[in-house]
């Protein structure tokens, strides 16, 4: 698929640069015309750390939301296990019946189109 689109990508950029060889940018529905493409903007770290007290206010505020979300990824661990991880460790069918159990009552009806 990503060499499909490489080559569809080719034949547009080599089809684009023959209307410009040949001169027929225009027809009585389509211009074909240069827009300019600028790169993402970057922060200059360099720059900024030439003010100490933001640059080190910045680097707090990713830590704490770096810290703020592993918290989190550690209390939903004692609330949320995923049957993977489960059965990574436990090869006793017995006690994956246990912990894992089968479901009796459906969640929900959906109506669905099948054939006779």
């Amino acid at each position: 698929m990503a060499d499909e689109i490489a080559s569809v990508e080719a034949d547009r950029l080599a089809l684009f640069k023959r209307a410009k060889e040949i001169n027929v940018v225009m027809d009585e529905h389509y211009k074909i015309v240069e827009v300019p493409i600028y790169p993402k903007k970057r922060v200059d770290v360099e720059r900024l750390k030439r003010y100490p007290e933001k640059y080190a206010l910045i680097v707090q505020n990713i830590q704490s939301k770096i810290k703020d979300k592993a918290e989190m990824e550690i209390r939903k661990a004692d609330v949320y296990i995923s049957q993977a991880d489960v059965k990574a460790v436990v090869k006793d069918k017995s006690i994956l019946a246990m912990v894992i159990p089968e479901q009796g009552e459906p969640e929900r009806w959906e109506p669905e189109v099948v054939k006779r």
